[in-house]
């Protein structure tokens, strides 16, 4: 599942599903709302993520980002591959 992916100052990680385009772009679906799906930390030089009862730790945030969201079966987009609903349609 493809997903727009937003984090919190307490380091709780939310995401809203896309869906693909026939051009190529994603466009939220239209159920789709924010839903929390675990949580990244800093701790020392490391980064610590959990997702339900997974967890693990990287070196870097944006890794473990990547870690929680693969463990959740889950692929980041980004704003520039996305177009709102409305212009969807056109």
């Amino acid at each position: 599942m493809k997903v727009l992916v937003n984090i919190r100052d307490t380091g709780e990680v939310s995401v809203q599903q896309v869906v693909p385009l026939k051009n190529g772009a994603h466009a939220l679906h239209e159920r789709s709302r924010w839903v929390p799906v675990g949580r990244i930390r800093e701790t020392g030089k490391r980064w610590t993520w959990s997702c339900g009862d997974m967890r693990g730790e990287a070196k870097t945030r944006d890794g473990a980002i990547a870690e929680l969201l693969d463990s959740a079966g889950m692929i980041q987009v980004t704003l520039d591959d996305t177009i709102p609903d409305l212009l969807a349609g056109l």
